[in-house]
């Protein structure tokens, strides 16, 4: 028989304990001087995962600590093997950050947050979950969220939680690899689950350097004909936004 006197916060304390540990690693390639305020701004010590021939650069500019990647897809398949290889969950977070915000609800008010205390959100709830892959929206306008919690609505890529698994980025996406990402786990496990409540701004295309040192036109389109080719079910063309696609958001098994 159970001890009467054994508390519900003794059995809290005793499942933290079964659960794996968070590793960030910071996806980055030529942004190297964006190394201290990002470090400081996340209030840890990451990993910087960097292009070939990047890591002595980072290193200079004060990276906690550095390994080469190689491209997008490259390094982001690089921080998957190290976490999970450590038994460890995987939190890739872009070099670009800027702000984070938690909606408050009824009334949707925003109000600042800590990257850590993000993380302890993601903790506390992503092991009463199924799936795999978490993560936030695409957008940082609370006026788009209706719900706190949505699944198999996109995840966007520059911040995801991913629980040790056998997916990995698809190298023939050179961009758009997060929506292939996406796809690949509603199909194995059914779903995926998105924090609409905490909002991401990132500074995307006015920043030099990662996939803004190569994207174009040409390989926008293609990178969308490949999705729709690869995963017809569940993307559609954006009518409103030009090479651009959207998730079609299938149910949940």
């Amino acid at each position: 028989m159970e001890d009467a006197s054994r508390t519900s916060g003794d059995v809290i304390r005793q499942t933290w304990q079964t659960m794996k540990e968070f590793k960030v690693f910071v996806i980055s390639h030529l942004r190297s001087a964006n190394v201290k305020q990002i470090e400081a701004f996340l209030g840890i010590t990451p990993v910087w995962v960097v292009g070939k021939g990047e890591q002595s650069v980072y290193t200079a500019q004060g990276a906690s600590e550095t390994v080469e990647g190689g491209e997008l897809v490259a390094s982001r398949n690089k921080a998957l093997e190290i976490a999970f290889k450590e038994d460890c969950v995987c939190v890739q977070v872009s070099d670009d950050i800027k702000k984070i915000q938690k909606i408050i609800f009824p009334k949707k008010t925003v109000s600042p947050i800590t990257f850590q205390e993000v993380l302890d959100i993601f903790r506390k709830e992503i092991w009463h979950s199924p799936f795999y892959l978490y993560g936030v929206p695409p957008t940082a306008n609370a006026f788009y969220v209706h719900k706190s919690r949505s699944l198999n609505n996109f995840i966007i890529g520059d911040f995801m939680v991913i629980k040790p698994n056998p997916l990995r980025f698809d190298p023939e996406f050179l961009l758009k690899e997060d929506y292939d990402y996406n796809a690949q786990h509603i199909k194995k496990y059914g779903g995926i689950l998105r924090f609409n409540d905490i909002l991401f701004t990132f500074k995307h295309y006015s920043n030099k350097g990662g996939v803004v040192s190569y994207r174009n036109e040409e390989l926008e389109a293609e990178m969308a004909q490949n999705l729709l080719k690869k995963h017809p079910q569940l993307f559609r063309l954006n009518k409103r936004r030009k090479n651009e696609v959207l998730l079609k958001s299938p149910r949940s098994k």
